[in-house]
C-alpha cells in the first residue's frame, strides 16, 4: 500500500471540500446569520489547513496509484470528509453532539437523507426550522457534492491523481461497471459533472418558477433531488409545498437522477432512442410503472384517483431512486404498500446514477441468471448463455454480481440483528406516535430492519419509528445505533467492496 499517495490525495480532497463551504458562507452573509458564518469559516479554515499540511508534507513523495490506493482513497476520503463536514454543526452548537453531527454529515455525503433533526416544534437545537438557513444549505449541499462524488470531481480538477485516476474512479462511481464516456478519465468526469450541473440548473429554475419556492428552497431541494439524497429545509419535506407542480418536477428529476448518466450524455448528442433500447433503463422504468399502479390502486380509497396516482408516483419514485423525499406519511398506508416500498428500497437506481441500493442492473442480472439456471435444469446438455440486451454476459460479471448480493444481504442481516438487539434494550425510547402505533415487539423489529434498509440503501426514511410520521426522525436512536447506521450508509454509498477491503489485513500487503 502506497500510504503517501493515499494521504496526499485525502489532503487534496480536504482542501477542495473546505473551499466548497464558501457557498454556504455566502448565504449566511446574505441572511445576516453571523454566528453561523463564523462556525462555517472556522470549519473551512481547519479543513483547508489540515489538507494543505498533508499535501505539503507529502509533496513529491507520492507514487502513482494502483487499485489498492484507489479503494483506500475512496473509503478514507468519505470518512475524513464527513468528520470535517460535521464541524459547522458542532462549532455553532446546532448539533452539539459530535456523533449526531457526524451521522448527519455522513448521511448528507452518502446521499442517504436520514436525519437526527426533529420536526417543527421539537426541542432546540435539533428542530429543522430553527437552524440558520446557511447551515441547512450546507447540509443540503453535502448531498450535491456526494451525489456525483467529491472524489470524481477531484479527478477532473486535480492533476495529482493523473494516470492512477481510473482506479479511484472505479472505486467511487456507483454501479457494477464504470464505463468511460471518453477515453481520458479527467474528460469523463468533466462530462459527468457538466451533465450533473446542467440538470441541476434546469430543475432549480423550474422549481424557482413556483410562487412558493424561493431561490434558496429551490437550490436546496434540487441538491436533494439530483443527488437522490432527500434533505429538505422543511420538516414536512416536499409535502410542505402541497403543490402538484412541485411534485411533478421533483418526480421527473428523481427519475433522471436515478438513470445512468451515460444515457443522458448520449441523448444530448441526439441518440434519444437509447432510453428505449437500454435493457437496464427499461427494467428500471417498468419496475416504477408496475409499483405505481399497485400503490395507486391500494390508496385510491384514501385520496381519490388523481391524488392517489400523484402520491403513489411520488413515493414509489422517491424510494426506488433512493431519494427519500416524502409528501405523505406512508406509515398509514396499507401494509402491502409498506412491504412493497421496503422491497423497492433494495432496487435502487441504475448503474452510473447518483442513486444507491443494489442497482437495477444487478437485480436484472440476478433474475436473468435464475431464469437461465431453471432452463439448464430442464436441458442439462444445452449451452444457454446469459444475455442482457442481446449480448452475452461474461461469467466473471455474473460471479461479481452474486458475490456483491451475498455480501450486501449478509451485511443487511447482520446490521438488522445488531439494531434489533439495541432497540430491544431500550423499549421506553420507542413511544407510540398515535394510538394505533402501540409499542410491540413487531414495531421494534420493523423499525430495526427498515432503519438498516433505509441507510444501507441510502434512502433516509424507513418504516414505523424511523418513518416520515415520526417527528423525532433518527434522533432518539442511541449512539451505538447511530454508529452502526453510519457504517451502513458508507457501505451502501461505496457499494460494499470498497469498505470491506479496508477491514481485510491482506489488503494492505
Amino acid at each position: 500500500m502506497r500510504f503517501a499517495f493515499v494521504f496526499y490525495a485525502v489532503g487534496a480532497l480536504c482542501v477542495l471540500f473546505g473551499v466548497n463551504m464558501l457557498p454556504a458562507i455566502a448565504w449566511g452573509v446574505y441572511y445576516g446569520e453571523h454566528g453561523a458564518v463564523v462556525s462555517l469559516v472556522i470549519a473551512m479554515l481547519l479543513t483547508v489547513a489540515v489538507g494543505a499540511v498533508l499535501m505539503l508534507a507529502l509533496r513529491g513523495s507520492h507514487p502513482r496509484a494502483g487499485a489498492r490506493e484507489g479503494f483506500a482513497v475512496a473509503a478514507l476520503g468519505w470518512i475524513v470528509l464527513a468528520g470535517f463536514g460535521a464541524l459547522p454543526f458542532c462549532l455553532g452548537g446546532y448539533i452539539p453532539n459530535y456523533i449526531d453531527a457526524y451521522f448527519e454529515t455522513m448521511s448528507g455525503l452518502t446521499t442517504t437523507g436520514a436525519s437526527i433533526l426533529t420536526c417543527h416544534g421539537g426541542e432546540l437545537p435539533t428542530d429543522i426550522e430553527s437552524l440558520p438557513r446557511c447551515i441547512l444549505f450546507w447540509r443540503s449541499y453535502t448531498h450535491w457534492l456526494g451525489g456525483m462524488g467529491i472524489i470524481v470531481l477531484s479527478l477532473a480538477l486535480l492533476p495529482l491523481l493523473g494516470v492512477g485516476g481510473m482506479q479511484i474512479y472505479r472505486a467511487e462511481v456507483p454501479g457494477p461497471t464504470a464505463d468511460k464516456l471518453v477515453p481520458r478519465v479527467r474528460e469523463t468526469t468533466k462530462l459527468l459533472w457538466g451533465l450533473y450541473v446542467l440538470l441541476s440548473a434546469v430543475e432549480c429554475l423550474l422549481l424557482w418558477g413556483h410562487p412558493s419556492m424561493s431561490l434558496y428552497d429551490a437550490m436546496c431541494h434540487t441538491f436533494g433531488t439530483m443527488a437522490t439524497g432527500g434533505f429538505s429545509t422543511h420538516s414536512a419535506s416536499v409535502g410542505y409545498f402541497a403543490s402538484a407542480y412541485v411534485d411533478s418536477v421533483v418526480i421527473v428529476f428523481m427519475i433522471l437522477a436515478g438513470a445512468n448518466f451515460a444515457l443522458h450524455y448520449a441523448a444530448l448528442h441526439g441518440r434519444l432512442k437509447i432510453y428505449a433500447t437500454n435493457p437496464e433503463f427499461r427494467f428500471y422504468i417498468s419496475a416504477i410503472a408496475i409499483s405505481v399502479v399497485i400503490a395507486a390502486i391500494s390508496i385510491v380509497g384514501m385520496y381519490g384517483l388523481g391524488p392517489a396516482v400523484r402520491h403513489a408516483a411520488f413515493q414509489v419514485v422517491s424510494i426506488i431512486t433512493t431519494t427519500g423525499y416524502t409528501t405523505q406519511d406512508y406509515n398509514i398506508w396499507p401494509a402491502v404498500i409498506r412491504l412493497l416500498l421496503l422491497v423497492l428500497m433494495f432496487f435502487g437506481g441504475c448503474a452510473g446514477s447518483t442513486g444507491g441500493g443494489i442497482k437495477s442492473i444487478r437485480i436484472f442480472v440476478l433474475l436473468k441468471h435464475a431464469h437461465v439456471e431453471l432452463r439448464r435444469l430442464l436441458h442439462p446438455q444445452a449451452v444457454i448463455p446469459l444475455r442482457v440486451g442481446g449480448r452475452p454476459v461474461k461469467d466473471s460479471m455474473v460471479q461479481s454480481v452474486l458475490a456483491f448480493f451475498v455480501l450486501y444481504m449478509g451485511i443487511f442481516v447482520l446490521a438488522s440483528l445488531v439494531m434489533t438487539a439495541i432497540f430491544s434494550t431500550m423499549p421506553k425510547a420507542i413511544e407510540p406516535i398515535r394510538a394505533e402505533h402501540a409499542v410491540t415487539s413487531d414495531n421494534v423489529l420493523i423499525t430495526a430492519v427498515s432503519s438498516v434498509a433505509a441507510t444501507l440503501n441510502n434512502i433516509g426514511p424507513g418504516l414505523s419509528h424511523v418513518g416520515p410520521g415520526d417527528p423525532r426522525a433518527y434522533s432518539w436512536i442511541p449512539a451505538a445505533g447511530k454508529i452502526v447506521l453510519t457504517i451502513c450508509m458508507l457501505i451502501g454509498r461505496l457499494e460494499v467492496f470498497t469498505v470491506v477491503f479496508i477491514f481485510l489485513p491482506w489488503f494492505y500487503r
